[in-house]
């Protein structure tokens, strides 16, 4: 039986009663770590397992995106006009959409996406809550 993804995840810290407080994908755990003890606190985090870019919720609202390597960074530019910093017209931001619902698994807030409901660490089934703490990391 193979390992889950949550199994793997990497505490980075504890909150006072030992419970994990930060926590991430082994994949950007010192990338977290370091944001974190350079005064940039994480809220959630995701490292793409090698399907999709990864990324990084910071908790000032603003979020990191990973890139694999400089193809996959370039790719990902190539979605913006940059000559005047707009959104391409056929990216439909209404499917990022938050639900005002927590991740069950990681209590992440969830978000719409093209695929269905998903917290930032990707647990696109877990059962959402109405109120909940927010995942960390």
């Amino acid at each position: 039986m193979s390992e889950s993804r949550e199994s793997r995840m990497v505490t980075l810290r504890r909150k006072p009663d030992g419970t994990p407080a930060v926590w991430c994908d082994p994949e950007i755990a010192d990338l977290v770590s370091a944001l974190n003890a350079g005064g940039v606190p994480t809220v959630a985090s995701c490292s793409g397992h090698g399907e999709r870019p990864g990324n990084i919720a910071l908790a000032d609202g603003r979020e990191l995106i990973i890139a694999k390597d400089y193809a996959e960074a370039r790719a990902i530019e190539a979605c913006w006009n940059t000559r005047h910093a707009q959104q391409p017209a056929a990216y439909d931001m209404a499917v990022l959409t938050p639900t005002g619902t927590f991740c069950s698994v990681c209590e992440a807030p969830q978000h719409n996406t093209p695929s269905g409901v998903s917290c930032p660490n990707g647990h696109g089934g877990a059962a959402a809550q109405q109120q909940g703490g927010r995942g960390d990391g």
